[in-house]
């Protein structure tokens, strides 16, 4: 449910002593409290009982964003979860302040002709994949609350004060053993699968099996512990037209095995506006979910299970990066965490060389740049470089593996509860695997438990072993990955001639605001339409459509199945 706090006036708002407000809020005669999410310790109703400064110190587990007004002292508090999981805006200009989880309240409030978008701020934020800071967007006057954050803000005076109660810190136990780990994660799946159930009860859950280690888990602990489950698989079934792609077999194994139903969902069937236009709702500043979230496909059920943060557990972690030069690691950070990775290639990360025989004259006339020329140019990449290489620099004292591990759950991930892989656009109440219950263990867990996700693999084996043998997604061979795929292989949907179609229907659609930014020509001689940033263009030239045609409103109150008036392709 979208909330809205202002000093000030706006549509459909209620006034509480000196604020008004919009959206579920519990009250007193003298306090309001908003919750968007989850509290371990809390229920709702029990916050109301505690004083918005006195909540404001109460160490607090969960996926949470707080708003409490005290009204006698006409103080406003706001407090998010340790690692800020769910995206809050502030708009803050003059004497007037915004606070909201819908980026387009803001917009429509303020006003068309208010809302200003930075351009070279809007294409570094599409190099880092849509996020280089902790609170940054590529709006003027608007920004985002940083993890583990309490503000105060004086509702008389407008005085804002901001402090961390918790800064991520990763502390490796070097005498853990397997043994001592696995037994925590034991107890802490036991706290969770416990709070999940008493929290909702007659509730359906239901996790995405793509048949990795994340959905072998959940699968094993939530039928350990009865949890009514489903699962579902959103890929693409048969990718060459015959066999069960890897990761679909592997779903069927593991549903199965645990007499679990099973569902396949396919998104071939072109209706990429609407799917397009709830991921703009939703999430609107994070790395596009176009083929991702058909909600209207999925089996029916309360309650989704996701394996976030996988990161933290050892997802894309490869290698102990504290064994890198910090010129190596930088490179990496580079290479992984950016766009950077596609510049030689239109349809995958291949070395330059051997795809320059097939790639039309020009397209790489910049070896540092190859077709990513289309929008930045050398010194962008140097400043992009030297803002990876500051972060790096004020993060030494903990160690290359910590700075890695925290770039990538305070920045990389800071879209992720509303737009991660599987999270179904936030159109489900969301619980994540291993974060809050299991967060502050694994952070003990040393870098040979996390690098190739040694621990995940050592827990699945333990719990069940048959499940441990199934293979990667990616496969056991090559010969497995050519004639299955892994049916997980989004960016190649992009090549499909209906999606061909919808792009084009967009982009050329007039925009004078997306027109000023991007060079429209270059995208198709280039042919970065057939690459993994065509869907990140097609969420920028949607995004700058809806402020250009006004239809924030529209999109606010847009539901699957109903995109009439919202934007016309």
């Amino acid at each position: 449910m979208d909330f809205v706090v202002s000093n000030q006036p706006f549509k459909d708002s209620i006034k509480f002593g000196s604020i008004y407000y919009k959206g579920n809020a519990n009250l007193t005669k003298n306090r309001l409290i908003i919750l968007d999410g989850e509290c371990v310790e809390y229920t709702t109703e029990q916050l109301l009982e505690i004083s918005p400064n006195d909540f404001a110190v109460t160490p607090v587990r969960g996926i949470f964003i707080y708003i409490g007004y005290d009204a006698l002292h006409n103080v406003l508090v706001i407090k998010n979860d340790k690692l800020g999981k769910i995206p809050t805006f502030l708009f803050k200009k003059g004497n007037r302040f915004i606070l909201t989880n819908c980026l387009w309240e803001i917009v429509r409030n303020v006003g068309y002709s208010d809302i200003e978008i930075l351009p070279d701020v809007l294409k570094k934020t599409l190099f880092f994949f849509y996020s280089f800071d902790e609170e940054s967007t590529f709006f003027k006057n608007i920004t985002t609350l940083p993890y583990a954050t309490i503000m105060k803000i004086d509702i008389n005076s407008l005085d804002f004060t901001k402090s961390r109660y918790w800064n991520y810190s990763y502390n490796p136990d070097y005498t853990l053993t397997i043994d001592e780990a696995f037994q925590r994660f034991e107890s802490d799946m036991n706290k969770f699968f416990h709070f999940i159930k008493t929290r909702n009860p007659n509730k359906v859950f239901a996790f995405g099996n793509s048949g990795g280690l994340d959905s072998r888990l959940i699968a094993v602990y939530a039928k350990q512990y009865n949890l009514p489950v489903l699962s579902f698989i959103i890929g693409e079934e048969s990718p060459f037209g015959g066999w069960l792609s890897i990761s679909h077999k592997n779903s069927i194994m593991i549903a199965k095995h645990l007499g679990i139903s099973n569902y396949f969902v396919n998104y071939t069937d072109g209706k990429y506006l609407g799917q397009a236009l709830l991921d703009l709702r939703n999430n609107p500043l994070g790395p596009s979910q176009v083929f991702k979230n058909p909600v209207t496909r999925i089996p029916k059920f309360d309650i989704l299970l996701t394996g976030h943060p996988g990161i933290s557990v050892g997802g894309m972690v490869k290698y102990d990066h504290d064994r890198m030069s910090y010129e190596e690691l930088l490179n990496y950070m580079m290479d992984y965490f950016t766009i950077y990775k596609w510049r030689y290639s239109i349809y995958h990360r291949r070395p330059r060389k051997l795809l320059e025989k097939f790639l039309p004259k020009g397209r790489n006339k910049k070896d540092e740049l190859g077709i990513l020329d289309f929008l930045y140019d050398i010194n962008d990449i140097t400043d992009y470089r030297t803002h990876i290489a500051k972060f790096l620099e004020r993060n030494r004292e903990g160690g290359k593996f910590f700075s890695r591990q925290k770039y990538a759950a305070t920045i990389l991930e800071r879209w992720q509860y509303c737009g991660g892989f599987e999270s179904l656009s936030r159109t489900k109440k969301t619980y994540y695997f291993y974060y809050p219950f299991a967060f502050d263990n694994i952070l003990k867990w040393p870098p040979k438990f996390i690098v190739n996700r040694v621990m995940l693999r050592e827990i699945i084996k333990r719990k069940n072993p048959m499940l441990s043998h199934l293979p990667e997604q990616a496969g056991k061979s090559i010969i497995a990955r050519f004639f299955r795929g892994t049916g997980l292989d989004y960016w190649k949907w992009t090549l499909h001639r209906d999606f061909q179609k919808f792009l084009h229907d967009v982009l050329n659609k007039k925009n004078d605001l997306f027109d000023s930014i991007f060079n429209k020509s270059l995208i198709w001689s280039y042919q970065i339409n057939k690459t993994p940033l065509a869907i990140e263009i097609l969420k920028l030239k949607m995004l700058t459509d809806t402020i250009v045609d006004g239809v924030a409103d529209s999109l606010i109150e847009f539901k699957i199945g109903n995109i009439e008036n919202i934007l016309k392709y």
